[in-house]
């Protein structure tokens, strides 16, 4: 019964539901603003368990760059991503819910996982992070640079790209913590 319970938490907390799918049949999921922001709690969260301290520390600023940062890329984020995206709620709340329980050899296990998985999202938020720091140093008007809009779209591009590699990561880091909890 404690398996089934633990492996219901596991499904549940890195599991992407059908009801998000469900939500928009022509495409996507759809992203919310709460959405985005749960996701961007979900990543400090990790990143935090992760490294054992909160490197992240988001804001009001930090949140609102955010929102647009993963607005403009979605659209061209893979389906599995969009969806890990759009259900971030889901996933904050099951984590509030199940995380002070957790037995501290599958915190173990999680962390072990994230560490190795953090990287493509880490730098998917970097620019928001690194925009959050500016706007609050650059006060005065005028203090915005020039971005190459070809460069831009590059960088997106590979942003994407990496998002894609860590879903693949996380589906594969699930399913081995699921096999090894279950002995095979």
């Amino acid at each position: 019964m404690k398996r089934i319970a633990i492996v219901s938490f596991i499904i549940g907390l890195l599991g992407t539901p059908i009801q998000a799918q469900a939500q928009q049949p022509y495409g996507g999921p759809v992203l919310t603003q709460a959405a985005a922001d749960c996701a961007l709690d979900l990543i400090e969260f990790m990143d935090t368990v992760a490294m054992g301290f909160d490197r992240i520390n988001a804001t009001e600023v930090t949140h609102i760059i955010w929102r647009n940062h993963l607005a403009g890329y979605y659209p061209w984020l893979a389906p599995e991503d969009q969806v890990w995206f759009a259900n971030a709620c889901l996933a904050v709340a099951n984590v509030n819910a199940h995380w002070p329980q957790t037995p501290p050899a599958l915190r173990q296990g999680y962390r072990q996982a994230w560490v190795a998985s953090l990287t493509p999202l880490l730098q998917f938020v970097e620019p928001v992070l690194v925009a959050a720091q500016q706007s609050v140093q650059n006060t005065a008007p005028g203090g915005r640079q020039y971005v190459d809009p070809a460069a831009e779209l590059g960088r997106m591009r590979d942003n994407a790209a990496n998002l894609s590699q860590f879903n693949s990561r996380m589906t594969t880091s699930t399913i081995d913590l699921m096999h090894a909890m279950s002995g095979h």
